[in-house]
């Protein structure tokens, strides 16, 4: 496979196996692939970069406002910046990821994920860089989600605890409650759930009377999540008023 080398051009077209040095691109149609390139100081002008297909690439201090992708692998950002990442299934918008790297924030806004999803939700989790300080999820757009797209959830989670990252939900359906309380959590990361419940002149009693602890949790964590709570106007862990707001 051959590489090409492209230096400070402007540029209409983006093309696989490239490397591009200083480059800055006018791409103003969809790319229905792109495998095998690396970005170094590069602007992307336009509302947009649309790319179907994105594998294997690197953007290093590369500026652009928003990239929309259909399937994604081994893609990973460093430094520059990005105001937007679009992930969609079917023509609709599957997750969305908006950044702020002033404050080194991330906010993941989910669509609603299927089982047979799994696989795009791991990639686009993937994109979120670990050392993030704080990732925020807005689960308002929820509708839906399979157990095996919250297990997958779950993964990322202690993944960005393990780096003492934080991360925090607002805005839960409780159709999500149930998947809450019987997930096996980490202790570090129940303990981030626990420190978070919202005021109580906002709560709304939700029983969890039938539920058997699961291995490893103590009779008191139980009768604590018995006596769970969510708020009526919008769940959260951690109540923030604002998706970037700390």
């Amino acid at each position: 496979m051959r590489v090409q080398n492209v230096i400070r051009k402007s540029l209409t077209e983006i093309e696989s196996n490239t490397i591009y040095h200083g480059c800055t691109f006018y791409i103003d149609h969809p790319v229905p692939i792109l495998h095998n390139s690396q970005f170094y100081h590069c602007s992307f002008r336009g509302e947009k970069l649309v790319v179907d297909e994105i594998y294997n690439c690197t953007f290093i201090h590369c500026n652009m406002n928003e990239l929309k992708i259909k399937a994604s692998k081994r893609v990973s950002f460093d430094e520059g910046y990005i105001n937007e990442i679009t992930v969609e299934v079917d023509s609709a918008a599957f997750v969305k990821m908006y950044f702020n790297y002033q404050g080194n924030y991330i906010l993941l806004e989910p669509h609603g994920f299927l089982g047979k999803e799994t696989n795009v939700f791991s990639q686009a989790l993937n994109l979120i860089p670990r050392e993030s300080t704080q990732v925020m999820c807005n689960m308002e757009h929820l509708q839906y989600l399979a157990v095996r797209c919250f297990y997958r959830l779950q993964s990322f989670m202690e993944s960005i605890r393990e780096e003492n990252g934080d991360i925090r939900f607002y805005k839960a359906q409780s159709f999500m409650m149930n998947l809450f309380a019987v997930a096996d959590f980490s202790e570090k990361l129940y303990g981030s759930f626990e420190e978070a419940m919202c005021a109580p002149r906002y709560r709304k009693a939700q029983d969890f009377s039938s539920i058997q602890p699961t291995q490893g949790w103590s009779s008191d964590r139980m009768n604590n999540l018995r006596r769970f709570t969510y708020t009526s106007r919008s769940y959260c862990f951690r109540a923030t008023t604002s998706p970037l707001q700390k």
